[in-house]
């Protein structure tokens, strides 16, 4: 397929930290309350991550009932942000608000397939980066608006394949966005570790407070770049700017 209008990576990239920074207010709360249980829930679990000492076996340790409880746990609650935070991103794009309750409801509607989807998605993405990092960015891309799909176009298991009729044409430039942000994360990462190392070292309320900041900004960056290129990918395919989709909306 031949692009007409390009993507606009640059402008992507800058309007998605632009809205973050306007919208922290109201994205962050919604991301900070679920990834602090989860913090709690891992630290009670498995403790502070702590480097192995000299001599001994640097290996992970074995998982147990409890480990894999919150494995599964970290799971299914991380795709239920995932969809809380695609609508309320999408929400702050649009100039709409609704409340906590509705995006909860309409994300456990899709339960099923935002949790096995985004798993496949998750494990195909990873398998992609193990050969050389560049399938892996081009599988994120090639159905980087998944979440919106299901939860926002209320498509369900229908929603990879929207996902892929919008990116067509575009992946390679979703690319360079992808790799944008991810080096813009990259940089905030190595800004706050020192604050997760000192907050540990303080102790565990400290470390987890830490933590679940921390995963809250990422939840939040992530989706409100996911609802740009989405918003984005709908004007360039579908000729329907952010007003007549917010039309859609009740």
């Amino acid at each position: 397929m031949t692009r007409g209008e390009p993507l606009g990576v640059l402008d992507l990239v800058g309007r998605t930290l632009r809205l973050f920074v306007r919208s922290a207010g109201f994205l962050l709360p919604l991301a900070f309350a679920p990834a602090l249980a989860l913090a709690a829930v891992a630290w009670a679990v498995g403790g502070a991550p702590t480097p192995p000492a000299p001599g001994d076996p640097a290996g992970p340790p074995a998982l147990g009932a409890a480990g894999l409880a919150a494995v599964v746990l970290d799971v299914v609650v991380g795709f239920v942000i995932t969809g809380i935070m695609c609508l309320a991103a999408l929400d702050a794009a649009l100039g709409k608000r609704h409340t906590v309750r509705d995006y909860l409801a309409q994300t456990l509607r899709r339960l099923g397939p935002i949790v096995v989807l985004g798993i496949l998605l998750s494990v195909a993405t990873a398998l992609g980066a193990v050969l050389f990092i560049v399938p892996g960015l081009y599988v994120a891309a090639r159905w980087l608006p998944w979440a919106p799909a299901i939860v926002f176009e209320d498509l369900g298991w229908a929603g990879l394949g929207r996902a892929q009729a919008l990116t067509e044409g575009y992946r390679w430039p979703l690319v360079g966005a992808s790799v944008l942000m991810g080096l813009a994360m990259v940089a905030l990462t190595l800004l706050l570790a020192p604050l997760l190392f000192a907050s540990a070292a303080a102790g565990a309320a400290f470390g987890i407070l830490a933590e679940a900041a921390i995963s809250a900004v990422y939840y939040g960056l992530i989706a409100v770049f996911t609802a740009l290129a989405y918003l984005r990918l709908r004007a360039l395919k579908e000729g329907m700017d952010a007003a007549a989709v917010a039309a859609t909306i009740d």
